[in-house]
């Protein structure tokens, strides 16, 4: 096989792959079947703390929770939803600002 036809070889089991996977989601679109809510600290200086929307989503044998940003933008928990928007929020931007 020369290298031109593994190239194609290649590029065609990718857009299979792609194809089965808009098929899936298509197929069995992803349900929330919970929310809820969570309350997390601004910050370690103030007192302020801000409430979350969480919700809980299945699709086929998969289940997996969400968190909603303030900015309105649903991004994976990875297990610990507070430490997940800390991350996302807080701590992200406090350690850009010791990078500078």
């Amino acid at each position: 096989m020369s290298l031109k036809w593994g190239a194609v070889a290649i590029v065609i089991a990718g857009l299979g792959l792609a194809a089965y996977g808009i098929w899936t989601r298509i197929k069995d679109p992803p349900r929330v079947i919970s929310t809820s809510t969570i309350e997390i600290a601004i910050n370690s200086i103030e007192d302020g703390k801000t409430r979350l929307r969480t919700r809980t989503l299945v699709s086929g044998s998969n289940t997996w929770s969400e968190i909603e940003l303030p900015n309105g933008i649903w991004i994976d928990c990875a297990r610990d939803c507070t430490s997940a928007a800390r991350k996302a929020t807080i701590e992200f931007w406090q350690e850009q600002q010791r990078r500078r």
